[in-house]
C-alpha cells in the first residue's frame, strides 16, 4: 500500500511539473508577443488560412519550455525541489517559453544536421563495404600470389557493414569446400580471412561457423594445425550450443580427428588415456548420430579411396579396441 501510495505521489509531482512548465511556457510565449509587438488576436487572413496571431508564440513557447528540459544539462526532479531549485525550475521554464520560436528552430536544424551527417556516414560506409567485399572476393579467387596480411584484413572488415561481413563469410565458406581437397593454396587464403571475422566481430555477431571454418581450415591446410583447429571446433560447438542452433556435427566429427592426430599414443598405435579417449569416442557418436553426416560418409568416404580421416578413424578404433558399430558407423567394421 505504501508503495502504491509513493508511486502514486511521484506520478503526481511529475504530471504537475508537466503542467507548471506549460504554463510557464505560455507566459513565455505571451511575454515573448509583447515585446515584439506582435499581440494579433486569432483571425482568418482569407478562406484559406487563420493566422493565430499571439497564440501561436504560446504554443511555441510550450514546445520550448520542454525543448529546453531535453537539452539543458541537469536532472530536475519536481517533487525534491527546494525554494533555490524551484525558483531556477520555473525560470529555465520561462526562459524556454521566452525563447520558444528559436529553440525550436535550433533544435529542428540540429537535428535535421544530425540526420544529414549520419546518412552521409552510412554512403560512405556503404562504399566502404563493397569496396572491401570486392577485394576480398578477388583476393580468395585470384590466381597470383599475392597475399593480404591478417591485420589489413582485420583493418577491412572493421569498417564494414555487418552484412558485409555475413557476405564475405559465406563467400570464404564457398572456397574453402570447393578447395580443401584439391587446391590447398587456394583454400587457404580463407584462414586470414576467417581468423579476421573473429576477432572484429562484436559478441552479439559472433557465429559458430565462423570459428567452424577456421577450425576445418587449419585442419586440412597443406600442414595441418590440429590443436588451433581443434581450439577453434570447441568454440563453434559451445557458440552452436549456446544459440540453439541444430546440426552442423561435422564440428564434432572435425574435433574427434585433430585429437587423434594430437594423441602421442595413436601415433605409436597404442590405446589413448581415458579421458582422450571418451572425448574421441563422444565425438564420433555425436556425428555418425547425424543420417545426413552418416549418408555422405557411406556414398564418398572408404578406405581404399585414400580417404586420411576415414584410415584414421579406423587405425585408432583398432588401436582402441573399439568398434564401429560401438560408435555409430557399423560399416566401417568390414572396411578394408
Amino acid at each position: 500500500m505504501f508503495l502504491t501510495r509513493l508511486n502514486y505521489f511521484n506520478m503526481t509531482s511529475e504530471i504537475s511539473g508537466l503542467l507548471i512548465i506549460c504554463l510557464m511556457g505560455v507566459f513565455g510565449g505571451f511575454i515573448y508577443s509583447l515585446q515584439k509587438g506582435q499581440m494579433v488576436l486569432p483571425h482568418r487572413e482569407n478562406k484559406n488560412s487563420i493566422n493565430l496571431g499571439f497564440i501561436a508564440n504560446c504554443l511555441f513557447g510550450i514546445a520550448g519550455s520542454i525543448v529546453i528540459f531535453m537539452v539543458i544539462p541537469g536532472d530536475f526532479k519536481f517533487g525534491a525541489l527546494d525554494t533555490t531549485q524551484y525558483v531556477k525550475f520555473l525560470a529555465t521554464a520561462l526562459l524556454g517559453g521566452w525563447g520558444g520560436l528559436q529553440i525550436i528552430e535550433r533544435a529542428f536544424s540540429n537535428t535535421v544536421s544530425t540526420i544529414e551527417r549520419k546518412m552521409k556516414e552510412r554512403e560512405e560506409l556503404e562504399k566502404l563495404s563493397a569496396k572491401t567485399q570486392e577485394e576480398l572476393s578477388l583476393y580468395m579467387n585470384s590466381s597470383t600470389s599475392a597475399r593480404i596480411s591478417e591485420r589489413e584484413i582485420q583493418d577491412k572488415l572493421a569498417n564494414c557493414l555487418p552484412t558485409t561481413r555475413s557476405a564475405i563469410l559465406s563467400e570464404a565458406q564457398k572456397v574453402r569446400s570447393e578447395t580443401w581437397n584439391n587446391n590447398k593454396p587456394k583454400m587457404e587464403r580463407t584462414i586470414p580471412i576467417f581468423e579476421a571475422l573473429a576477432d572484429v566481430a562484436a559478441p552479439e555477431e559472433q557465429s559458430h561457423q565462423t570459428f567452424g571454418q577456421l577450425g576445418f581450415a587449419l585442419k586440412d591446410q597443406t600442414n595441418p594445425n590440429y590443436t588451433e583447429a581443434r581450439d577453434n571446433l570447441t568454440k563453434a560447438i559451445n557458440l552452436r550450443d549456446l544459440q540453439r542452433a541444430t546440426g552442423f556435427v561435422w564440428y564434432e566429427f572435425n574435433r574427434a580427428i585433430c585429437n587423434i592426430h594430437l594423441d602421442a599414443n595413436f601415433k605409436r598405435e597404442a590405446p589413448s588415456e581415458n579421458k582422450l579417449r571418451e572425448e574421441v569416442i563422444a565425438d564420433l557418436r555425436t556425428a555418425f548420430a547425424d543420417a545426413l553426416l552418416l549418408e555422405r560418409l557411406e556414398k564418398n568416404a572408404s578406405l581404399s579411396g585414400g580417404d586420411a580421416d576415414i584410415f584414421a578413424i579406423k587405425k585408432w578404433l583398432d588401436a582402441n579396441n573399439v568398434s564401429g558399430a560401438a560408435i555409430g558407423i557399423g560399416w566401417l567394421d568390414g572396411a578394408a
